[in-house]
């Protein structure tokens, strides 16, 4: 059974995109927690030297 290199590659980036969003759906609300630490950090030593 011979495939074509377009239905290869569609083999293999569809399973690739299904798996980055699901990355990304789960990593998303952690950097965003990341995000929100290190701007109340920022903000902290802010007005800590003020």
């Amino acid at each position: 059974m011979t495939l074509s290199l377009r239905t290869r590659i569609a083999w293999w980036v569809r399973p690739a995109l299904a798996a980055a969003c699901i990355v990304a759906r789960i990593s998303a609300p952690l950097a965003g927690r990341w995000i929100d630490a290190i701007v109340d950090y920022g903000i902290y030593v802010d007005a800590k030297l003020l």
